[in-house]
């Protein structure tokens, strides 16, 4: 398959603004900004801030990890389809945890 300049061109920049603008350097754009106000909800000593930020800010600097497993391991057949369902199933809860736990 051929593709032309432009095109690969395109695609190179828009991956390349999407990552910054979502994950901003891994600690700004927006995962970290929202990240960073709920924390400081929480009043904890920056120590824990720091771990905790680096917990959920982990999975997005282990995707190709994450992406080699599930092509290594399928489950049930399917290589991406349950990891996906897995991480979205465990980021709801994590995400309900956290809600409950600052009010």
């Amino acid at each position: 398959t051929n593709y032309s300049w432009r095109f690969l061109v395109m695609v190179g920049i828009a991956t390349h603004l999407l990552k910054g603008f979502v994950a901003g350097g891994a600690d700004e754009g927006l995962v970290g900004k929202p990240i960073e106000f709920l924390f400081a909800e929480l009043h904890l000593e920056a120590t824990q801030l720091q771990l905790l930020r680096a917990a959920a800010l982990s999975p997005w600097a282990l995707k190709p990890v994450i992406a080699l497993l599930s092509d290594a391991f399928p489950i049930f057949g399917y290589r991406k389809r349950p990891y996906i369902i897995i991480t979205t199933v465990g980021s709801i809860i994590a995400a309900t945890v956290l809600g409950l736990r600052l009010t």
